[in-house]
């Protein structure tokens, strides 16, 4: 490990075909092939070490795995947590992961189903790290996010979501005892019951 810095992938390949409002399929294998395409754009060779997780599967699509680093670390499992609740797998993907994601002082964490627009949040982050979060009233964007590993860990720790609850107001109250700067994405996410892009 030469890095501080984990850039952590959080996908979900194969979702329940019968999740209402959820993309499945082809199309959502090729959003992810996208994302992580024009994600590594960005050269992380000497600033991140890369880990997927995805836990829908133990297969990934090889288009997917051919869009990755050489050097990428995975992590895949099923099971059904993503489809009783968002918050609830992508938690227990974190939770699932620690023991790889304390190795590092920083971690980056994305959703690569959104095609980013520029890598500005990546140019922000590594010349000054920092906790960096998208701030959106109530809530705090959790498709992109840098935070001290330490307190990924605390809040994995301390927190224990339901499918009622948002992990993302639920992160927002834990960071407000902590220091943060709102920064933004430049990134585009797939609304899919509307079919349409939306800018963040």
């Amino acid at each position: 490990m030469s890095n501080d810095t984990l850039l952590f992938l959080a996908i979900s390949q194969n979702t329940d075909s019968n999740t209402y409002n959820v993309c499945h399929g082809e199309e959502r294998t090729q959003q992810y092939i996208n994302g992580i395409k024009k994600l590594f754009e960005y050269d992380f060779s000497k600033k991140a070490d890369v880990m997927i997780c995805d836990n829908t599967t133990k297969n990934l699509d090889k288009r997917i795995v051919q869009a990755l680093p050489f050097d990428t670390l995975y992590l895949t499992y099923e099971n059904n947590l993503g489809a009783e609740s968002k918050s609830v797998g992508l938690c227990y993907q974190w939770k699932s992961s620690l023991e790889e994601i304390n190795k590092y002082k920083w971690v980056i964490h994305f959703e690569p189903r959104q095609l980013l627009k520029s890598h500005l949040f990546f140019h922000s982050f590594f010349k000054n790290k920092r906790n960096l979060f998208k701030l959106r009233e109530d809530h705090v964007w959790t498709g992109l996010f840098s935070l001290e590993t330490k307190l990924l860990d605390r809040f994995i720790q301390q927190t224990d979501i339901d499918k009622r609850e948002s992990v993302e107001g639920v992160m927002l109250r834990f960071m407000k005892n902590y220091s943060f700067e709102d920064q933004d994405l430049d990134l585009l996410w797939n609304i899919w019951a509307y079919r349409k892009w939306v800018h963040i």
